[in-house]
C-alpha cells in the first residue's frame, strides 16, 4: 500500500518558523509517505540537518526568525535538490537566482502542499 502514497521514499526537509504549521506540513507530507527532515524552526537548525543528511525536496518558508531561509534554497538547488518557497510575502520577493524554486502562497493547503511536492519530485525524477 505504501508504495502508491504520492512521496513513498522521499526524504522531505521542512524549514518552517510556525510551530504548529510546521507540525501540519510534516503530518500532512507523512501521511502522503514522505519521511521527514526536521522540521527546523530557524536556519542554523535547518543547515545542521542538511549536513546530516540529504535531502530529496524541501519546503521553506522565507522567514525564519530575524533571518531569511534565501541561503538553505541555494545550497539546496546547487546540489539538485527542488525547493518550495512557501510563504507570505509575494514571489517577487525570491531572489533571481532562486527561480528555479517553486512558490506557494500561504496560508497553504495541505492538498496544495501534497500536490506540488508531488510535481517537484516528478520534475527531478524526469531530469
Amino acid at each position: 500500500m505504501s508504495a502508491q502514497l504520492p512521496l513513498h521514499g522521499c526524504m522531505v526537509l521542512i524549514a518552517e518558523d510556525d510551530f504548529y504549521l510546521a507540525e501540519d506540513m510534516a503530518d500532512t507530507l507523512r501521511e502522503a509517505g514522505a519521511e521527514i527532515i526536521g522540521p527546523a524552526g530557524v536556519a542554523e537548525s535547518a543547515l545542521a540537518l542538511m549536513g546530516d543528511r540529504r535531502p530529496d525536496l524541501a519546503v521553506l518558508d522565507i522567514n525564519l526568525g530575524s533571518e531569511t531561509s534565501f541561503e538553505i534554497g541555494r545550497r539546496l538547488l546547487g546540489d539538485g535538490v527542488p525547493v518550495l518557497f512557501a510563504t507570505g510575502y509575494d514571489a517577487s520577493i525570491i531572489p533571481s537566482d532562486l527561480s528555479a524554486a517553486a512558490y506557494l502562497s500561504k496560508p497553504v493547503s495541505m492538498s496544495n502542499l501534497v500536490a506540488s511536492m508531488t510535481r517537484l519530485r516528478d520534475q527531478r525524477n524526469r531530469a
